[in-house]
């Protein structure tokens, strides 16, 4: 015996699932759609770019800083792991990340402006965070170096 929906439940039914559907890929297009198209993304995971600089090889720092060079004003959307937070004395505050446990400290650095305060505040040491931000410098041992960042 085949029970009939009633078609107001079907409509009901229908509709939530589009909304749902709505929502959801609003979402994930928002994320996509709101880094502003003027600053160039670089579309590779920490890891990932880690290794085409050769941060962790044995390669000479000359050749290391060169490739970093070549992506010398981009910007990159990365997550990791907090190591600490510090004010500095021009009201920025400074973000350290942590990718790669055993290898260093902290593996990136990012700069913030003060209206990042508030979010920065209830950051805690360990927590996972997800940042973007410029590539400005790099260096073998202390790792990268970041401006213009945003809590993602």
């Amino acid at each position: 015996m085949q029970k009939n929906i009633p078609i107001g439940k079907t409509i009901f039914l229908f509709i939530g699932l589009f909304v749902l559907g709505y929502f959801i890929l609003s979402g994930l297009s928002d994320q996509k759609r709101s880094f502003p198209p003027d600053k160039k993304l670089i579309l590779l995971s920490f890891d990932d770019f880690d290794n085409l600089i050769g941060g962790r090889d044995r390669l000479l720092t000359d050749h290391k800083k060169a490739m970093f060079n070549q992506y010398r004003g981009r910007y990159v959307r990365w997550s990791g792991e907090v190591y600490g937070i510090t004010k500095k004395i021009s009201g920025d505050f400074i973000l350290k990340v942590q990718h790669t446990a055993g290898i260093r400290n902290f593996d990136v650095t990012i700069r913030f402006d003060d209206s990042k305060a508030e979010k920065l505040k209830r950051l805690n040491r360990g927590e996972a965070v997800s940042y973007s931000g410029k590539l400005v410098s790099f260096d073998p041992d202390s790792g990268y170096y970041l401006e213009d960042g945003e809590l993602e």
